[in-house]
């Protein structure tokens, strides 16, 4: 049996060589290298190697503008990734751009109270209280809270991390609350 670290390693290895074979027989620019890429670039998050996740995702990205157009959830998916690893590097100004993208194309995809549109609003309220946004990160985080309580079920995931991330950052700084 192998250890975590040992398993990303093969996984990593695995995918390397499934991206060769794909690029020589499909060439760069095909749609499903983009799986390839983001799953490499899911394995170098999981090592804690942001920059090459990062390198990974954009490349998969590009593929997805090129064969899919801008207005495409896969796209959206891909904006979200990025997002998140830009606020786990430190570059906010990135991830509220990744983010707002990311929003904006799930609000013409599926509209503002759906899941998926939730999840990218509750990173970009942390984004925004991040860089003390205040008025900006209380308005993410109330959307997310009114789509889960508008459309979800109370025992499902997403509802449970939605309220756990509003809250979480609503009670950091009561100065939210406002009368």
């Amino acid at each position: 049996m192998y250890s975590d670290k040992e398993d990303l390693y093969n996984a990593l290895e695995y995918y390397r060589k499934s991206l060769t074979i794909q690029l020589h027989n499909m060439g760069e620019n095909h749609p499903e290298l983009a799986t390839s890429y983001d799953n490499i670039a899911d394995v170098y998050n999981e090592k804690g190697e942001l920059d090459q996740a990062l390198e990974y995702h954009h490349k998969s990205l590009t593929i997805k503008l090129n064969s899919l157009g801008e207005n495409h959830p896969n796209v959206a998916e891909s904006l979200h990734n990025m997002g998140v690893l830009y606020i786990e590097k430190s570059q906010f100004d990135k991830a509220e751009d990744a983010l707002n993208k990311s929003v904006r194309i799930k609000l013409k995809l599926v509209g503002e109270n759906h899941a998926i549109t939730g999840m990218s609003y509750a990173s970009l309220g942390q984004v925004y209280a991040i860089q003390g946004h205040i008025d900006r990160a209380y308005k993410c985080h109330h959307k997310v809270l009114a789509t889960y309580l508008e459309n979800l079920p109370k025992t499902t995931l997403y509802f449970q991390i939605a309220i756990e991330i509003s809250v979480s950052h609503i009670l950091r700084n009561k100065s939210w609350m406002r009368p």
